[in-house]
């Protein structure tokens, strides 16, 4: 989660040579960067804990309730009845909070991921023998790669679910 300098994440994404494929500044590099480039390994693993917990909790529902019934409300019995009303509050506490901060560090790494790859796009297209160099459309360059960079970022949620 430390911040990098639009050199490192130029060479991190390999956005200094190559355009496709597998080569290193090919779409996969481009790719493995956006999802564990710069510290964004374990973050991401946290985001795809947190809302693979969420999955968890909304599957333990029916179960839950389907335990209720069995164990306490067609025995009636009271005490069984409290325990079972408190599993599913727990179920409810786990369901939404796994969401909340699953979802707030996917989208955080979606962030952090676009940002670096932006720092790489502008270091390339603004090398003395970069891309505006090449074609003089720097401006076109940035606007299509920056909409590429957040679509890649994007991936985060994906992965993380």
């Amino acid at each position: 989660m430390g911040a990098t300098t639009a050199t490192d994440a130029a060479t991190d994404a390999g956005a200094g040579t190559g355009a496709a494929g597998d080569g290193p500044g090919g779409a996969r590099a481009v790719v493995r960067h956006a999802l564990v480039g710069g510290g964004r390994r374990r973050p991401m693993l946290l985001a795809s804990a947190l809302l693979s917990s969420h999955m968890a909790g909304e599957a333990a529902v029916p179960v839950a309730i389907g335990a209720l019934v069995d164990r306490a409300v067609e025995p009636s019995d009271g005490g069984a009845l409290a325990l079972w009303l408190a599993v599913m509050a727990a179920v409810f506490v786990v369901l939404s909070l796994s969401f909340r901060f699953g979802y707030r560090r996917a989208a955080r790494n979606v962030e952090e991921a676009a940002h670096d790859l932006r720092l790489a796009v502008t270091a390339r297209t603004l090398a003395p023998h970069g891309l505006a160099a090449r074609d003089g459309m720097a401006g076109a360059v940035l606007s299509t790669a920056t909409a590429d960079a957040s679509r890649v970022a994007e991936l985060h949620v994906a992965v993380a679910r």
